[in-house]
């Protein structure tokens, strides 16, 4: 193998590792059949918080697209050092070899550091919405059948935000209401006046 060899095997893992990060951020996971093969692909980009069991190196699992890539990366990167430094298969495969675990160990703490900071983002950010005031700008249907919407100020700026209520009538247009709890981006509301608060 030529040092041009490994720079290609790099190039080749880049361009996996960034698409399945791109992969992972637009859906994560996929099947994907090959003739009468049928493949499982994972991006190795779990965007809600949850690190797999097995993942071999702080989360990213080696048979994930995001995995593959940062190993293949690795191993051509440090390949083409380790065989302009002296030969290419005494020296390069094996420097190459710790290139891709050194790699696989980086994208994998990269990943847990980045769903750390996304999971603490989005508990502050609901956290903020709980016993709000709010004013109802879209009628919210009764009995959770259906969504309406809702203006509350959060830090000086108006912020809209899908609402919907488990009381059995509907909440008018104009009316105040109070934010219970905001599930995956919908608060929901009770009136103002049936919580006592004023």
């Amino acid at each position: 193998m030529t040092s041009l060899g490994f720079l290609a095997i790099g190039g080749m893992g880049l361009l996996l590792l960034v698409g399945g990060i791109m992969f992972g951020f637009l859906g994560g996971d996929g099947d994907v059949g090959v003739g009468s093969v049928d493949v499982d692909v994972d991006a190795g980009t779990d965007l809600d918080g949850d690190a797999p069991d097995s993942g071999a190196a702080a989360g990213v699992s080696l048979l994930s697209v995001a995995g593959l890539g940062s190993a293949l990366f690795g191993f051509g990167l440090f390949g083409y050092l380790g065989a302009r430094l002296a030969s290419p298969v005494l020296i390069g495969v094996p420097v190459g070899l710790v290139g891709a675990y050194l790699c696989l160990r980086l994208t994998g703490y990269v990943r847990s550091a980045l769903l750390r900071r996304l999971e603490t983002g989005r508990s502050a950010r609901q956290s903020e919405f709980a016993a709000k005031v709010a004013t109802v700008t879209i009628p919210i249907p009764p009995g959770d059948s259906g969504s309406g919407q809702v203006r509350l100020v959060l830090h000086g700026n108006p912020v809209y935000a899908s609402a919907r209520t488990h009381e059995d009538r509907e909440i008018c247009n104009g009316a105040q209401v109070v934010v219970m709890d905001q599930v995956q981006g919908v608060c929901y509301v009770e009136r103002l006046e049936e919580e006592g608060v004023r």
